[in-house]
């Protein structure tokens, strides 16, 4: 997945994404009270739904404020692959610790004369 132009507010649905990467976790839902959030979401299938979320993110554009927030937290996501691979690498470290773990007890656990 490349990374995402800084300067506009990214509206997708909270369950899209192929293989493991799902885009619900890349997009966090702007709160204007609070100043946090990254884009906007829907959970539904209907038209309703997305134009729910649109009508979020026009009504957000109108605050200036608010939306220069908005992409300033959107520019400070990590979109690499740099923490994706480390936990990767960390399943797999796991994953062969634990097979050397289950050979060892395997050979203890045959008799000496096989």
């Amino acid at each position: 997945m490349r990374a995402e132009p800084d300067l506009f507010a990214q509206v997708r649905h909270s369950a899209g994404g192929a293989g493991y990467w799902r885009l619900d976790d890349t997009i966090e839902e702007w709160n204007p009270e609070q100043g946090t959030g990254t884009g906007f979401k829907f959970e539904g299938l209907k038209a309703e739904d997305l134009l729910a979320a649109i009508h979020r993110a026009l009504a957000a554009f109108q605050d200036k404020e608010g939306w220069k927030r908005l992409m300033l937290n959107g520019m400070a996501q990590d979109y690499s692959w740099e923490k994706p691979a480390r936990e990767y690498a960390a399943v797999y470290e796991e994953a062969v610790s634990k097979r050397e773990v289950k050979r060892t007890r395997v050979e203890l656990e045959r008799p000496a004369s096989l």
